[in-house]
């Protein structure tokens, strides 16, 4: 009728497409990620790592469904990219690892409460704390590629390096 919402049926979303830069102010790209069976998995945020931000999340998109990952943190913005021995000769780790998160790639479309197929969410609410203005903290996702060929079934997404403001 045109003046009242209805509610759509329930159908897969055919396709998901992010139209934000991955390098927002205070986030930089480092590195690349490397191919799994699901494609290409991703790292990036949907808002700036401000101080006082309780929502901030690192998120990532086209992992296996289901996949079991990380999200690890680190504090050294020049570690070198490292290979992974037994895994893709493309995987690399980009940050050194003081701290890691666990999570699960969802498994559903959006409208599910598993979350979208190959999605990671990573909640690192940022304390409004003036002394961390300037501090950088570095992330990149790891999961698990259980359908991989490689003798250690792990890959990676590009790090993004968050410089607190």
């Amino acid at each position: 009728s045109g003046t009242a919402w209805t509610t759509a049926t329930a159908t897969a979303l055919k396709f998901r497409l992010h139209c934000s830069q991955l390098d927002l102010q205070g986030v930089t790209v480092k590195g690349a990620a490397c191919v799994n069976t699901a494609g290409l998995g991703t790292a990036f945020v949907n808002q700036a790592p401000t101080i006082g931000n309780s929502a901030f999340m690192v998120e990532g998109s086209g992992f296996p469904a289901s996949a079991s990952g990380l999200l690890l943190l680190g504090a050294i913005p020049s570690w070198p990219s490292l290979p992974i021995p037994g895994a893709d000769p493309t995987c690399f780790v980009h940050t050194d690892i003081l701290l890691t998160l666990n999570g699960t790639a969802g498994n559903g479309n959006v409208r599910n409460a598993a979350g979208a197929t190959g999605q990671f969410t990573f909640g690192i609410p940022i304390p409004a704390d003036p002394a961390l203005v300037g501090g950088i903290v570095s992330t990149q996702i790891g999961a698990v590629d259980a359908a991989s060929t490689f003798p250690l079934k792990i890959v990676t997404s590009n790090a993004l390096l968050l410089t607190l403001y």
